[in-house]
């Protein structure tokens, strides 16, 4: 089966802006996704390019799409519903009406993974006005990976990174596309983890580290499951299974926690 796909809008055709800009973004999960669905199917990639026109860009893509014998198509967009929103608002993808259930099952698919990353769970919405649904010859999914104007949202992204939503998307559509992880060189008695880039996390969990016996501290990028028999997170993080969490309403709660847990806070 071949497939097709492209990332919503370009640079001549902008999409929206919050606190990240839709074009840039949008632009590197598709990337991310084409890489890993390339590895079993043939691919088309629809995407425009620097074109003018909404309108005309939008229907290059089906166009490309409809002409190629596409067996699957897919737009990959970040949504946006105010002009700022403190909070978390989510995913979901848009179908046809008519779609089959297999379709279903691969937005759903990818939904859960987004789920799994840290996303809210929109659920499927369901269309027969978007060109994209209604227009092309084969079934079609249009992805709205997160609100680019939620806090949480963009956090959750900054977090995990566009290759892990491009993986997502890719591993919804097939499940048999795996990324194979790394063996660890040994096994720790005790691993503490926490989010890349938190600084304040990196300290907390650096103090947890020094009392407890044949541990390894490192951030989330460079955890590998089984590294550690028991696993340590610190702060707000996602996607790790550990054994104890340390998650405050704020940092010096955190730090609480973890000073209870050593016994150097009664």
């Amino acid at each position: 089966m071949k497939i097709g796909g492209r990332s919503g809008h370009n640079p001549l055709a902008t999409g929206a802006v919050g606190i990240v800009d839709e074009v840039l973004e949008d632009t590197k999960i598709f990337n991310a996704s084409k890489k890993y669905l390339q590895s079993k199917y043939e691919f088309v990639n629809c995407y425009p390019g620097n074109m003018n026109g909404v309108s005309q860009e939008l229907m290059y893509g089906i166009s490309k799409a409809n002409s190629n014998g596409v067996g699957l198509f897919y737009s990959v967009h970040l949504n946006k519903a105010y002009d700022s929103y403190n909070g978390a608002i989510g995913s979901e993808i848009w179908l046809h009406p008519n779609c089959s259930q297999d379709t279903k099952n691969k937005a759903n698919r990818i939904l859960n993974n987004f789920t799994t990353l840290g996303f809210k769970n929109r659920g499927i919405k369901y269309s027969n006005q978007l060109a994209e649904l209604n227009s092309t010859n084969m079934e079609a999914m249009i992805i709205e990976c997160f609100f680019c104007e939620a806090t949480e949202d963009v956090n959750i992204y900054n977090k995990v990174g566009a290759d892990a939503l491009g993986f997502a998307i890719a591993n919804g559509i097939d499940s048999s596309i795996t990324i194979e992880k790394p063996k660890p060189q040994r096994q720790y008695r005790n691993v503490v983890v926490y989010a890349k880039g938190k600084e304040a996390d990196k300290y907390i969990a650096s103090i947890l580290s020094w009392y407890l016996e044949d541990c390894i501290c490192l951030d989330h990028t460079k955890y590998v499951e089984g590294i550690g028999r028991s696993v340590y997170s610190v702060g707000a993080l996602t996607g790790i299974k550990a054994d104890v969490v340390f998650r405050g309403k704020d940092r010096k709660e955190t730090l609480d926690l973890v000073l209870k847990r050593i016994g150097k806070l009664a």
